[in-house]
C-alpha cells in the first residue's frame, strides 16, 4: 500500500527519466519503426493513440474510449499497445495511489475491446488490472515504493528481458505512468 506521505516522496519524473534513458529505438515500436514501413506506420498509431490516452487522463474524460483505441494494436502474441498498458497499469494501480481509482475504466475497457487483442494478451491485461503481474515488475514496484531514492538498474533490465519488445514496451508504459503520477501530486526531483 503506497501512503500519501510516501507518495510525495517518490521522484516521479527522476523514474520516468531513468526508465527512458534504458531504452533504445529499436527495443519498443513507440520509439519509432526503424527502417520498416509497416513499423514506422504502427510507431505512429502507437503515438497517436498514447497521446490521446495522455489528455484523457489528463482531463479525467473520455478514458474508457482512450483505453480501448490501445487494445490490440501492435503486433505479437501481446501487441505492444497491450504491453504498455499493462506498464502503465503496474504503477497507476498501485494501492494507494491516487490514479488507482481509474482501474475500473481499463476493466470497462477491456471488457469493449477484448475481441481486438490475442487471448493471450486479454489475459495479461486481466491479469494486471486486477494487480498480478510478473515478480520482476512486483519487485520494481517494491523498489518504487520501499526505496525511492535508489533507482535500481538491475530491477529495470529484469523488465526488459521480457518477451521480445514486451518488457521495454511495458517499461514505456511505467515511465508514462510514473510522468502521469507527478500530475497527480507526486515529487519532482530533476
Amino acid at each position: 500500500m503506497l501512503s500519501a506521505e510516501r507518495f510525495h516522496q517518490i521522484p516521479w519524473l527522476k523514474w520516468r527519466d531513468t526508465i527512458t534513458q534504458q531504452l533504445n529505438t529499436h527495443e519498443t515500436l513507440f520509439l519509432g519503426g526503424g527502417d520498416n514501413p509497416f513499423y514506422q506506420a504502427i510507431s505512429e498509431q502507437l503515438q497517436c493513440n498514447r497521446k490521446i490516452l495522455f489528455k484523457a487522463l489528463l482531463n479525467n474524460l473520455n478514458i474508457t474510449f482512450a483505453v480501448t483505441q490501445m487494445i490490440g494494436l501492435g503486433i505479437g502474441l501481446t501487441p505492444s499497445s497491450d504491453d504498455y498498458l499493462v506498464g502503465m497499469s503496474a504503477i497507476l494501480f498501485i494501492p494507494g495511489h491516487p490514479a488507482a481509482h481509474l482501474r475500473d475504466e481499463f476493466i470497462s475497457a477491456l471488457a469493449s475491446a477484448r475481441k481486438n487483442t490475442t487471448s493471450l494478451s486479454a489475459t495479461t491485461l486481466e491479469a494486471a488490472f486486477d494487480y498480478r503481474y510478473r515478480e520482476n515488475i512486483f519487485a520494481f514496484i517494491a523498489s518504487l515504493i520501499n526505496e525511492p531514492w535508489q533507482l535500481s538498474e538491475k530491477n529495470i533490465a529484469g523488465i526488459k528481458n521480457i518477451g521480445s519488445s514486451s518488457g521495454c514496451d511495458m517499461l514505456y508504459g511505467m515511465a508514462d505512468g510514473c510522468a502521469l503520477s507527478r500530475t497527480y501530486g507526486g515529487n519532482y526531483v530533476s
